[in-house]
Order: structure tokens, then C-alpha cells, then sequence
């Protein structure tokens, strides 16, 4: 479960990301990299409401 992303160059937390922050860019449906693979992921919110980033499944981890 990937905490951490990059978004237009910007390094993106996902639990310190506010809940309106969180909620726009799901709403525009961002793509993002994650830096433990450089492979494209998105946002996710879990059952239990834990912010965080997933591969896409296309582009899985290596």
C-alpha cells in the first residue's frame, strides 16, 4: 500500500493530504508515478479509510 507518489514533479503524501485535497484529485482522477516503481498508480481510499496509492493494473510493480 504506497503512502508516497509523484505528481507533476511534486512528491505527494498521502496521509498528510487533506481530506478535501484528497477528494479533488480523485474527482479529476490524476494519474500518478510511484517512486518505488516508476509505474503509473492512482488514488485509493481503503475500507477502513486509509489514504493511500495504487498501481494501475496494466502497471503493476516489477
Amino acid at each position: 500500500m504506497p503512502l508516497r507518489a509523484i505528481l507533476d514533479n511534486q512528491e505527494l503524501l498521502a496521509p498528510l493530504l487533506s481530506d478535501e485535497e484528497w477528494e479533488e484529485l480523485k474527482r479529476k482522477k490524476v494519474q500518478v508515478i510511484l517512486p518505488c516503481c516508476e509505474a503509473r498508480g492512482h488514488l485509493r481510499t481503503s475500507k477502513l479509510g486509509t489514504k493511500h496509492f495504487a498501481h494501475n493494473k496494466k502497471d503493476g510493480c516489477n
